[in-house]
């Protein structure tokens, strides 16, 4: 059988996913939480729907994830989450960051602790996260405004809307 097996394998050309059958075989399930800002524009939704079709993908090979969306930008909020996590054993946190010296500082403490922290969409800027995934706004508004004085006359009337400065991603 297992001959025959082998020679179907080979005549489909098929190769193993290394990533996959490693993850497969493990032993301990890993859980990755994911703290989603409050899903009041269409955008949270579709971070939601990516976060949905991620944690289906990879729950067959031992991965799991825990979503929780943001009700308020309220640090304290963000910080019960994170704690949350950390009691519950979370073994990554992937962040959309409250702009906000408490989150920042408990980031700090999360990733001493040995926890790996990826902020996303909104940065905790100078925290010793591993990374931001995520757009520059602050280049993107330059890149926006150029492109607005070519197009728009002398005497034309702009009005910049913004939402939240608890957000990295709407300052500046």
């Amino acid at each position: 059988i297992r001959e025959k097996v082998k020679n179907v394998a080979s005549a489909l050309d098929y190769k193993p996913n290394i990533v996959a059958k490693a993850l497969a075989g493990q032993q301990n399930p890993k859980t990755i939480g994911v703290i989603v800002a409050p899903d009041h524009n269409p955008f949270v939704e579709d971070i939601k729907i990516g976060v949905q079709a991620a944690k289906d993908e990879i729950s067959d090979y031992g991965y799991n994830i825990d979503m929780r969306v943001l009700n308020t930008l309220d640090a304290q909020e963000q910080i019960n989450i994170l704690d949350s996590f950390i009691e519950n054993r979370i073994d990554g946190i992937a962040l959309f960051s409250i702009d906000s010296d408490k989150i920042r500082n408990k980031v700090d403490d999360i990733v001493t602790e040995g926890l790996p922290v990826v902020t996303y969409n909104s940065d905790i800027q100078d925290s010793n996260r591993i990374c931001f995934v995520g757009q520059d706004h602050h280049k993107g508004g330059f890149v926006a405004g150029d492109l607005m004085s070519n197009i728009l006359i002398e005497s034309s009337n702009v009005l910049i809307i913004t939402s939240l400065l608890e957000l990295a991603c709407h300052k500046n």
